[in-house]
């Protein structure tokens, strides 16, 4: 698994002109960066607050960059949501997470569809015994000196997420 990016660039917020682009400053040039990340993020976005982001590796990407982080109080704080779900498959495949040593990943992205509508779910896993596992990482920006809260603001895709989740387990 690859822990670091290539190239980091440090830019600066400017604007966020809908949930998943951000206006950045880099080097003096506005340039346009996507944003993985879809929360509100009321805390952290800014004018002038630090943005960490790397080139886009799609070459058909609407954006030039992509964020993968944020700076808080010294702290840079983790925007790029696919790097956490490569950090939970790596966790998996290497059987570092403590009782799930018998899991394994299957699919990634994976499409439930329950009464005409769907949920995708970030991995699927099985086991040698033919069960299956639906696990949903998730990355936590919003903090305070005594924890962490999840999510930022309540979605109409998180409900459906939970609603589906439950239906499955009965």
């Amino acid at each position: 698994m690859k822990v670091l990016y290539d190239t980091i660039l440090k830019a600066t917020y400017i604007g966020r002109p809908n949930r998943f682009v951000v206006t950045l400053d880099l080097n003096g040039e506005s340039v346009l960066a996507h944003l993985p990340n879809p929360g509100r993020m009321w805390e952290l976005l800014f004018t002038g607050v630090t943005m960490y982001i790397v080139p886009h590796d799609k070459p058909d990407a609407k954006t030039k960059y992509r964020v993968v982080g944020i700076e808080r109080d010294g702290v840079v704080i983790m925007l790029d949501t696919n790097y956490s779900n490569d950090v939970a498959q790596h966790l998996i495949e290497n059987k570092l997470i403590p009782g799930w040593e018998e899991w394994r990943v299957v699919r990634r992205e994976y499409t439930v569809k329950l009464h005409g509508t769907s949920s995708r779910f970030d991995l699927l896993l099985t086991n040698d015994k033919g069960d299956e596992f639906l696990l949903e990482v998730k990355s936590c920006t919003l903090i305070s000196k005594t924890g962490a809260m999840f999510p930022d603001a309540i979605t109409e895709r998180g409900r459906k997420h939970l609603l589906h989740l439950k239906e499955l387990q009965n």
